[in-house]
């Protein structure tokens, strides 16, 4: 018996694997009939150093044509407007919103609701309310002045 399912675990895996080179040979096969499209190959740059002799632009653009010249087919330069600044707002509000956070508790005169289970009746108590006073105060709390979360610190 174990030799019957060695040789179908082997045939199974010999399948695969002709079946992963095919598609593989359809990908490749793909790529090269398509159009270049840049989006498909965008790199995201931040922090350029900028100088006084030459513009952002074309600091990037001597970078790339040096270190990445083979793959290389344009730039385009992305100021603090439009989505990403969107994206980074969004983000430095909802850090300032987790540092003003205060711990809140649960209103412990709420009772637990019990629900019948349909298969054997018996009733299901998942959530159960704590008493303020037996949970540990420090346990799972995140430090927000950690400066790792800090967004300002870019």
């Amino acid at each position: 018996h174990c030799l019957v399912l060695y040789i179908i675990s082997g045939v199974a895996c010999i399948l695969l694997y002709l079946e992963f080179r095919h598609i593989a040979r359809l990908r490749l096969l793909h790529l090269k009939r398509a159009t270049p499209n840049p989006g498909q190959f965008t790199v995201l740059v931040r922090g350029i150093p900028k100088t006084k002799k030459e513009s952002c632009s074309s600091a990037v653009d001597d970078f790339f044509t040096k270190y990445h010249a083979s793959s290389y087919l344009f730039h385009q330069i992305v100021y603090k407007t439009g989505k990403v600044q969107k994206i980074m707002t969004g983000a430095k509000k909802a850090c300032r919103k987790l540092k003003n956070f205060t711990d809140t508790t649960v209103d412990q005169s709420c009772k637990a609701i019990t629900y019948r289970c349909c298969l054997c009746g018996a009733s299901s108590n998942s959530f159960q309310l704590l008493p303020t006073d037996e949970v540990v105060p420090s346990r799972g709390k995140v430090d927000l002045d950690d400066s790792s979360l800090n967004i300002d610190n870019e």
